[in-house]
């Protein structure tokens, strides 16, 4: 089964605050993930404190895409999207 996308209002400014290249890469990458059977397999898992859910990353271009899976509802939840240097910051 597949699963869908679905955007944080932070994850959406984000990707608006992006230049065209790079925000097209990253959609082009989050439909990648969103069609593969285990997308869990293809990102990192961060080691987290600040929440319960754990957090997954995965690059893109010279952005970090910072996601979360429900797998109940099987949705993959895009939490941020930044430049690599500056995308840990509230995790």
């Amino acid at each position: 089964m597949t699963f869908s996308l679905e955007y944080t209002a932070r994850a959406l400014r984000d990707l608006k605050g992006l230049d065209r290249q790079d925000g097209r890469r990253v959609t082009a990458g989050l439909k990648r993930l969103e069609a593969q059977e285990l997308p869990w397999v293809h990102v990192k898992k961060l080691k987290t404190s600040a929440s319960l859910e754990p957090v997954y990353s995965f690059h893109v271009g010279s952005c970090r895409v910072l996601v979360e899976f429900d797998l109940e509802r099987h949705r993959i939840v895009v939490d941020e999207v930044s430049p690599r240097k500056s995308s840990y910051r509230d995790f």
